[in-house]
């Protein structure tokens, strides 16, 4: 279960049942991760992170659109790094879709990120596949 990460987003979060809550918390002592995902949008701030047993958080792809030329792109990127680090959590930056920007992330310290830069989105046999250490993928047709 240690590399199982169950993504949570919506604003049903902020009216949780205790029932709900319990039930993430023995996710969390299961060892799976939470994140919260499309993290600063209107859906997903930061009141959720100290409310859920987070352990990461997905920072949303209109924040690193315009990485690494626009220094607000890259604040953000830097100040949610350094967020998630204070809360003893993992950031994974969503849409990277380019070398320019993956290079930038790399620079700031993010070690988690997703799009389709670095893998298109996979297709159920291809996925098998893949976890089955199969590398030779079929793309999608």
């Amino acid at each position: 279960m240690r590399h199982l990460c169950f993504e949570l987003s919506g604003r049903s979060l902020y009216h949780i049942t205790v029932v709900e809550l319990e039930n993430l918390l023995r996710l969390r002592a299961l060892g799976c991760e939470l994140s919260l995902a499309e993290f600063g949008s209107d859906q997903a701030g930061s009141q959720l992170l100290c409310q859920l047993p987070f352990t990461r958080i997905k920072l949303a792809e209109r924040f690193i659109r315009g990485l690494p030329h626009e220094a607000r792109c890259r604040a953000v990127v830097q100040h949610c790094l350094n967020l998630a680090l204070a809360l003893e959590q993992h950031l994974t930056v969503v849409g990277v879709s380019s070398a320019e920007q993956h290079l930038a992330l790399l620079g700031m310290g993010c070690e988690s990120a997703q799009g389709d830069y670095l893998a298109l989105p996979l297709d159920r046999e291809a996925l098998l596949r893949r976890l089955r250490g199969d590398l030779r993928l079929v793309p999608p047709g």
